[in-house]
């Protein structure tokens, strides 16, 4: 889409968030994933390189779709869009391996249920290639009846939506999961696969934060204390329903907390 639209868009999009958070602002990476979570997907349209016609997303004709502030501002019935899940760098890596993780489930499992990530990078080097410097990947895997389910990686996508299989990505620093037929409990999961700068202006070492919001979701219950996730990072939240979870930032492992939901 041409600048200027998607520049107005991300201005009202500000404002929204001000008004349902008491003034903060969000983050670059958070404007961004947003964008990204609620665009459509233009299959079918032109390609406007004189030939053949879009395919679904992603690929280089659309990116991610075309950007819809109602599909980010609103729920359904107004859009196919509902509840969703916002964290906007509450958390932040210090050193590989480390990982956040929660547990969601379907709102709607009529409605597909879309998860991106967005972090906004260390700077790096002039005609750097590949140019990314922190790599970070999401991974959901479904679990069902406590077992282990299917796993999707960020980016793997076939006719619009996630698929099982594939590589990490380790190019981009946006990375979705899109699952058309949601049902049961998921384990979303940011990992760091390479943390070797900092992102901060401020912290010489290296630091990695990230954004990430979830569509047509909500927390399943509180993760127990031990269970196999030792390394990861997971401060409770909120379902955002017009309600804005405080910042925080932790790079240590920390005890599982219960999730709770707030509603407009």
């Amino acid at each position: 889409m041409a600048a200027p639209q998607v520049s107005g868009v991300i201005a009202l999009l500000i404002e929204w968030w001000r008004g349902i958070t008491g003034g903060i602002t969000p983050s670059a990476a958070m404007v961004k994933a947003i964008l990204v979570n609620g665009a459509i997907d233009c299959v079918g349209g032109p390609t406007r390189r004189g030939a053949g016609l879009v395919a679904n997303i992603p690929n280089n004709d659309q990116g991610w779709g075309r950007v819809n502030l109602q599909n980010m501002v609103t729920q359904s019935p107004a859009t196919d869009r509902g509840t969703k899940i916002y964290r906007d760098q509450r958390n932040a890596f210090t050193a590989d391996n480390q990982e956040y993780l929660m547990r969601i489930s379907p709102v709607n499992v009529a409605r597909p249920m879309r998860i991106t990530l967005a972090w906004t990078d260390a700077a790096g080097l002039p005609n750097a290639n590949p140019a990314l410097v922190n790599d970070l990947d999401l991974m959901t895997e479904i679990l069902p009846g406590g077992g282990i389910g299917q796993v999707f990686k960020g980016n793997f996508f076939t006719n619009g939506f996630s698929v099982v299989g594939g590589n990490f990505d380790d190019l981009n620093n946006v990375e979705c999961v899109y699952i058309q037929n949601p049902n049961g409990i998921y384990e979303v999961r940011v990992i760091a696969a390479n943390i070797s700068a900092s992102a901060h202006p401020d912290i010489a070492t290296p630091w990695q934060d990230f954004a990430l919001v979830v569509d047509n979701a909500e927390y399943a219950e509180a993760i127990a204390s031990g269970s196999t996730a030792t390394r990861s990072q997971w401060h409770g939240g909120l379902r955002i329903c017009g309600h804005y979870p405080n910042r925080e930032t932790s790079s240590s492992s920390a005890s599982w907390g219960q999730s709770t939901s707030s509603a407009w």
